[in-house]
């Protein structure tokens, strides 16, 4: 068996992400947990990055410890999540995958009665 690799639990906009560090000192966050933090189907988003030349680079499989014992898991290197990042389409997702209530409300979908009141 090989030998476990150091976890943390980091910060991240609110939520917390799991780090796991290689004994290259190479470090990953675990891909399942960051997507559904921000609320992101995991197998699109696993999909996205198998198809982009360098993201696919840095997802990798890596055994982790957890509470039911070593699980093999989909990791994301960490100097990555700029890149991943922007790509994925936030319309009408807040602040990392939480709801919100737009601050103007787009005109187009407004009934003629909102858009009066909203035009006031």
């Amino acid at each position: 068996m090989t030998t476990p690799l150091e976890q943390r639990i980091v910060p991240f906009y609110g939520d917390e992400l799991v780090a796991v560090q290689r004994p290259d000192s190479t470090i990953f966050v675990l891909f399942a947990r960051l997507c559904d933090n921000l609320g992101l189907r995991r197998y699109s988003q696993a999909r996205r990055v198998q198809g982009h030349a360098v993201l696919n680079e840095g997802l990798i499989e890596l055994t982790i410890e957890t509470e039911g014992g070593a699980q093999v898991a989909q990791c994301l290197r960490i100097d990555l999540l700029p890149l991943w990042l922007p790509g994925y389409r936030v319309l009408g997702v807040g602040c990392w995958g939480r709801r919100f209530r737009p601050l103007a409300p787009d005109p187009r979908h407004l009934t003629p009665a909102e858009g009066r009141a909203h035009q006031s």
